[in-house]
């Protein structure tokens, strides 16, 4: 069979559902269908300066020391954009979250 199962966390799905003011059964939909829409979306609004949104980065041991690629998401502020990182992405070992508003075009 060709059946592929794939799991989201409860606070996944629900951090979505408030974020698009859906249901959850309708964030879920997004979350499958259409991955990175939200991340897309506040995005667009961002560069547009459309609402109150900002461009934050997550500083890690790893970002510092090894060089790993920095982490950043759009977000209304920096406790929005810790849940993110933290519940979402699950980023490991965050230092420091910092605004960065440099455009990126």
């Amino acid at each position: 069979m060709d059946m592929n199962v794939t799991t989201y966390t409860s606070e996944e799905v629900q951090w979505q559902a408030n974020e698009l003011m859906c249901t959850d059964l309708q964030a879920v939909f997004a979350i499958a269908e259409y991955d990175g829409f939200y991340e897309d979306l506040t995005e667009i609004l961002w560069k547009n300066n459309i609402g109150d949104y900002n461009r934050y980065i997550a500083q890690t041991t790893n970002t510092l020391i090894k060089n790993e690629e920095v982490k950043h998401c759009i977000a209304k502020s920096e406790k929005d954009a810790m849940f993110y990182f933290d519940t979402i992405l699950g980023v490991d070992d965050i230092l420091t979250i910092r605004e960065d508003n440099e455009e990126i075009f």
